[in-house]
């Protein structure tokens, strides 16, 4: 597991701790976590996640690229594409886990 997908469980562990079943509440704490979180908020952290998820991980990378359509079109800027790719796979990673672990305490 590379290092922004420990931050992503790191994130859904603590969002299940505190919301729970929560869903709403627990998807914004996600957002928020990985917004501060420093493979998000770091140029060269976000690039690295970018690449270990280019050759590890393809399908997390291209769904956060299908969701980042209006980003482009807002920033030529390589660094804010790079921020936003990044926190937006770890976010999509971290709600998957949650989801997950939900799904499990329930049955």
């Amino acid at each position: 597991m590379k290092n922004w997908e420990e931050t992503a469980v790191k994130i859904a562990e603590e969002a299940i701790k505190k919301y729970g079943d929560n869903k709403e509440e627990a998807e914004r704490f996600i957002f928020l976590e990985a917004c501060d979180c420093n493979d998000a908020k770091h140029y060269r952290l976000s690039c690295q996640a970018i690449l270990d998820a280019l050759f590890t991980n393809h399908k997390t990378l291209e769904e956060a690229k299908k969701q980042m359509v209006n980003v482009y079109k807002a920033s030529t800027c390589l660094e804010d594409i790079s921020r936003a790719l990044a926190l937006t796979m770890i976010c999509n990673e971290a709600m998957e886990h949650y989801n997950k672990k939900a799904k499990k305490e329930e049955e």
